[in-house]
């Protein structure tokens, strides 16, 4: 199970152990039972967020990309 109290998408798909990559600050995580959840949840707690799904060229694997929330990013040009 995944904390959500005060987390971020990006901190919370983490803490659930959910496959993460970035394009500089784009946000892309594989699509899952879990992601999916995370990413329902937070959108009802917060705000409807843009997002697509692809189809990942390096594992033919479905996954999200939820632009400009990829927090590291936004933390290391601080």
């Amino acid at each position: 199970m995944y904390k959500k109290v005060n987390m971020n998408l990006y901190e919370r798909l983490k803490n659930a152990g959910c496959e993460i990559d970035n394009h500089e600050s784009d946000l892309y995580f594989k699509k899952t039972e879990m992601s999916d959840k995370i990413l329902r949840d937070y959108e009802l707690e917060t705000m409807r967020l843009e997002k697509k799904l692809f189809v990942s060229e390096i594992d033919n694997c479905w996954w999200w990309d939820v632009p400009f929330m990829y927090t590291p990013y936004w933390e290391k040009i601080k």
